[in-house]
């Protein structure tokens, strides 16, 4: 069975945020790690990675303005159906019992909660890569 990604080759994580400490956390703790992380603001932005590159997990806020949230989360499963995507309540998490089941419901591969545990959001983005059994080209 391969690994994915392979050894030489880090997996793309898109991270979707506006909150830009909470987002510099996450980045940090996925890079140090060994992932290659792109950044999203917005559902547009977000979008257009799915589109343009590589990518084969998200991680993303659903706590951002004007339902934002969902509405990119609905924008990227129409682009890329089978996405593996991580649903968080971002830094505050007043209202994530409100969009975190709806995530769930939408598609969303998991859901943490807040306030953010690094680690498990490490061995919750293992695991769903690990999952990935194609073979990726770098």
């Amino acid at each position: 069975m391969n690994s994915f990604p392979p050894a030489d080759c880090p997996a793309c994580v898109l991270l979707v945020d506006q909150a830009s400490e909470m987002r510099h956390a996450i980045e940090r703790t996925l890079t140090a790690n060994g992932y290659q992380v792109h950044i999203a603001t917005n559902r547009h932005e977000a979008a257009a990675e799915v589109r343009e590159n590589e990518i084969h997990l998200v991680v993303m806020n659903m706590l951002m303005p004007h339902a934002e949230g969902i509405g990119t989360l609905m924008a990227i499963r129409s682009i890329s159906p089978t996405m593996k995507l991580i649903a968080m309540p971002g830094e505050t998490g007043d209202q994530a019992g409100h969009f975190l089941p709806l995530a769930k419901s939408l598609g969303a591969s998991a859901i943490l909660t807040h306030p953010l545990d690094h680690e498990l959001l490490l061995k919750t983005v293992r695991g769903l890569l690990s999952q990935e059994l194609r073979q990726m080209a770098c």
